[in-house]
């Protein structure tokens, strides 16, 4: 997992070269809306896009993570299938009611039962490389839902110079992310993570939380600001040292909900001492985004060598999915 996880700037670079490299049968088809449908590992870059997207694509970009689809699919929803090894069943499920309905389909996946339907359908498709952990893999299905979205029109190629200068961002800073991870895990360990976040980086935040579950084997939680203003923040009425609380600032957010945050960490400071800050690095989104993300896969990794637990096994999905079969 660490040679992965040290190689995602390499994959960065893989996946803008197979996605250069794909051609879509978009013809003069214009979406009414775009529906992201992935779990986990393949379904995480749908939400880090749905981020990137609100503020760039004029209709509607919703993520699902379900077995069903939205009730308004339809033949004018452009339907985006991600499922890394092409056999996960809720996105199986998803693709194979997108075809009855009609709508115009994408896949990304490596392979597998994904694949065949494609084929089977003639569906645009987007082959990555197979054979690794889905949650190794964002770099290449997250660079490929920008060129969905590209190919469609619905935002230019300007993206591909923000991962260029993300891969380059990360390239320039391995040592010092990896360091920084490592005192995050250290000062983790034995607590509850809890993330807050503006809420541009929301998928940002679930992507640290799957990492830390799926790695470190560790329960871990998020919420956005502004919207814990209006519920969560209640819960800090009692002091609790069991939580390691992480407020990860960027400073592309709304300036009120900078400042909310500001103020949101005075109370939980109250509350406990054990508040730390991250801070984005980057001059744009996805470089913001894809630094933070990086950062979060470390922390996953330091964690688990900290608790001295196998980040590679994840023997409750294992069983869970062992058991729907049986």
């Amino acid at each position: 997992m660490n040679e992965l996880i040290a190689a995602f700037s390499q994959q960065l670079k893989e996946a803008l070269t197979i996605g250069s490299q794909v051609t879509f049968s978009a013809g003069n088809f214009m979406p009414k809306q775009v529906i992201i449908s992935g779990m986990g590992g393949s379904g995480i870059g749908g939400t880090i896009i749905q981020n990137y997207a609100a503020s760039r694509v004029n209709i509607p970009v919703i993520v699902n993570k379900s077995y069903r689809l939205p009730a308004f699919a339809d033949p004018h929803s452009l339907v985006i299938i991600s499922s890394y090894s092409g056999n996960t069943e809720e996105t199986i499920t998803a693709l194979e009611e997108a075809i009855r309905l009609n709508c115009r389909i994408v896949c990304i996946t490596s392979g597998g039962t994904i694949a065949q339907l494609a084929s089977q359908h003639q569906l645009d498709c987007i082959l990555i490389p197979g054979g690794r952990q889905p949650r190794a893999c964002l770099g290449y299905s997250m660079v490929q839902l920008l060129f969905v979205l590209a190919g469609y029109g619905l935002i230019d190629y300007g993206f591909e110079q923000e991962i260029q200068a993300a891969v380059q961002l990360l390239e320039n800073n391995e040592q010092a992310i990896q360091n920084e991870a490592k005192e995050l895990a250290s000062w983790m360990k034995g607590k509850i993570p809890l993330l807050y976040v503006g809420d541009t980086m929301q998928g940002v935040a679930v992507r640290w939380c799957q990492q830390i579950n799926e790695n470190g084997k560790s329960l871990c939680w998020h919420n956005t600001i502004p919207e814990m203003n209006h519920n969560e923040i209640e819960g800090w009425e009692a002091k609790r040292e069991d939580i390691a609380v992480l407020f990860i600032h960027n400073p592309l957010d709304h300036e009120r909900v900078q400042l909310r945050m500001e103020v949101v960490r005075q109370i939980v400071s109250g509350q406990t001492t054990q508040v730390r800050d991250l801070h984005a690095e980057g001059a744009c989104y996805l470089e913001r985004a894809l630094y933070l993300i990086h950062v979060g896969d470390w922390v996953s990794w330091y964690l688990s060598l900290a608790k001295e637990v196998n980040a590679n096994e994840v023997k409750m999905i294992d069983y869970l999915k062992s058991a729907l079969t049986s």
